[in-house]
């Protein structure tokens, strides 16, 4: 089973000196945070954790979203009408999204209307990935 113990390793043994503070930082951070069944994030509340660069945070929550001996992160997506600012957004499904990249268009989920700028409607955000997520239960 993954513990943040062996994904903090997993970190200091793959990564570069400029980002492992970061990471390790952000690791930290996500591991006080799901303690208290906080487990939602977006990029911004990411960078809000660490004194670093926006790319330097993306760069490692990216990371740690698909690293296989660090994975912490599953990313998903909520889709919004840039067009419409009272659109709250909605949870899409990971398969519908992967569907989007592999076809060029989303479906529109309410009016099911094809949507070819769907890169627009995509706001990404993470969750613990399942493995370490059962070890905090």
């Amino acid at each position: 089973m993954t513990s943040f113990s062996e994904i903090k390793h997993a970190v200091s043994t793959t990564i570069d000196d400029d980002r492992r503070d970061v990471c390790l930082q952000l690791v930290d951070e996500i591991e006080k945070h799901s303690a208290f069944k906080e487990k939602l994030w977006t990029y911004s509340v990411f960078s809000s954790w660490v004194s670093a660069p926006e790319d330097v945070v993306q760069e490692c929550v990216n990371f740690l979203a698909s690293a296989n001996k660090a994975r912490l992160l599953h990313i998903h997506f909520l889709a919004f009408n840039p067009s419409d600012p009272e659109d709250i957004g909605t949870s899409i499904d990971d398969s519908e999204v992967a569907a989007a990249y592999r076809s060029g268009f989303l479906y529109h989920p309410h009016t099911g209307l094809k949507v070819k700028n769907f890169e627009e409607w995509l706001v990404p955000y993470f969750a613990l990935d399942k493995k370490i997520e059962r070890s905090v239960r």
